[in-house]
């Protein structure tokens, strides 16, 4: 071999040599890139996962949404329906207390008129339930026909004896109709259950307790209607 042949064979060998180098750093990037490859659809199919999860919670989460958005709707109307209701009952109560209100200053006027102290008391539910009371612009006192009755006849405590008695025996019947229920015997003035303890004050006529030392009207003494007897002393030993 000669030395033109040896040196052509010598520059074939580098040649290879960087080829088979090259190759080899080829083969390398190669294989990290298949590695990275390999990661990525790795990550891929994780993100593909949980997104069907998250989807699938998602829908879940909706369901859960879209009832309780019911359950809101459905309680709303509830709310209103029953709102509806109280107003209307509460409108029912008032227009109740409204009435006994005005029936009890009637009766108040009416006993004011007859020179009775003692009045109809307000009750609970007026102070609950009812509307303040209106200042009456027309300063005279309307007074009911049965009491118009009352202060025409001539003993009026006898004739609201008389309307009492006949309100306990309709009471005491059923057949009786129920207009004829006028008074409340929970809530009268004890004048018109003891009318017997009822005196006539000697001063100035008015209708007052029959044990009263003194008439509330006119701030006179008054004779009691049933003096107490005085008793007498018991005898003693110098007295025998």
């Amino acid at each position: 071999m000669d030395a033109t042949e040896f040196s052509s064979n010598l520059d074939n060998y580098v040649r290879i040599r960087e080829r088979l180098d090259e190759f080899c750093k080829t083969c390398l990037e190669i294989r990290q890139e298949v590695l990275e490859v390999e990661k990525l659809e790795n990550h891929i199919k994780n993100c593909a996962t949980t997104r069907e999860e998250l989807e699938n919670e998602r829908k879940s989460h909706a369901e859960e949404l879209r009832q309780i958005n019911q359950d809101i709707n459905v309680l709303e109307d509830m709310a209103k329906a029953l709102k509806t209701e109280k107003e209307n009952r509460r409108e029912k109560v008032t227009n109740g207390v409204r009435a006994v209100q005005s029936s009890r200053i009637d009766a108040n006027s009416a006993l004011k008129t007859l020179k009775i102290e003692d009045e109809i008391e307000k009750s609970i539910e007026e102070d609950k339930y009812g509307p303040p009371p209106t200042p009456a612009t027309n300063p005279q006192i309307c007074v009911p026909s049965i009491f118009n009755v009352a202060l025409t006849s001539a003993n009026p405590m006898t004739w609201f004896s008389s309307l009492l008695h006949s309100q306990l025996t309709s009471a005491a019947n059923p057949s009786t109709s129920g207009d004829q229920h006028l008074i409340n015997r929970n809530r009268m003035p004890p004048q018109f259950v003891e009318a017997s303890k009822m005196k006539q004050c000697e001063h100035c006529g008015a209708k007052i307790h029959r044990n009263a030392p003194t008439c509330p009207m006119c701030k006179m003494k008054t004779k009691s209607k049933n003096p107490k007897k005085k008793k007498k002393a018991a005898p003693t030993l110098d007295g025998l």
